[in-house]
């Protein structure tokens, strides 16, 4: 077993309850609940910080990386999952499961850190780094070991306040490529009139 991975033990249960890990630069950050950051979890992060900076220093480059995805789980879909597969398939580009949540970023954040956040959120939930195809045996869900990060950088300087939130409009109504990509989608919006937006947007299937 790698270090980076027995790190990885010791911490998914705090994982599992909302903690969450990233990278500025080559500092460690970290966030949890209120009522999981005790004295013990701080102790625990502590004791284990190089290799928990060794374990996030590799996924970071792990997923800049073309190595290709593995197959890790592939299952049919749930009741509710198939029915919005079944309308997906006839109206792939509708909007109607698109869920968007939009925000101003606080000064200073760094798109590294944003890039580590949603990459945990991937790490974390399997849905995320799934795709949905049709088989002989009916719709499935494939689980990936890893999928593309889904966040994109865009200039917002140019536009004005109806050409920004033309843009937020748009993302929130573009289609999803279940087959072949993630269910969740991010984009940053830098320097635009109302600051950086972060937008994200998730297709419930």
């Amino acid at each position: 077993m790698s270090a980076e991975h027995a790190v990885k033990q010791i911490l998914q249960p705090h994982l599992d309850q909302g903690l969450e890990l990233w990278l500025e630069g080559e500092a460690l950050r970290f966030k949890a609940p209120k009522e999981l950051m005790t004295q013990e979890l701080v102790a625990v992060l502590k004791a284990n910080k190089p290799g928990i900076l060794a374990w996030l220093k590799a996924e970071a480059a792990a997923e800049q990386s073309p190595r290709q995805a593995e197959l890790v789980d592939e299952y049919p879909l749930a009741f509710t999952q198939g029915a919005i597969w079944m309308l997906y398939k006839f109206a792939p580009n509708s909007p109607a499961y698109n869920t968007t949540f939009a925000c101003t970023l606080a000064e200073g954040i760094e798109e590294a850190a944003v890039r580590q956040a949603f990459h945990a959120l991937m790490v974390r939930h399997p849905v995320l780094r799934s795709t949905f195809t049709d088989t002989e045996q009916g719709p499935r869900q494939r689980v990936w070991s890893h999928l593309p990060m889904p966040l994109q950088i865009i200039d917002g300087s140019p536009w004005n306040e109806a050409q920004l939130q033309e843009q937020l409009d748009q993302e929130a109504d573009a289609p999803f490529d279940l087959q072949n990509e993630s269910c969740l989608r991010v984009k940053i919006f830098r320097n635009t009139v109302q600051g950086d937006i972060l937008i994200a947007t998730i297709q419930h299937v």
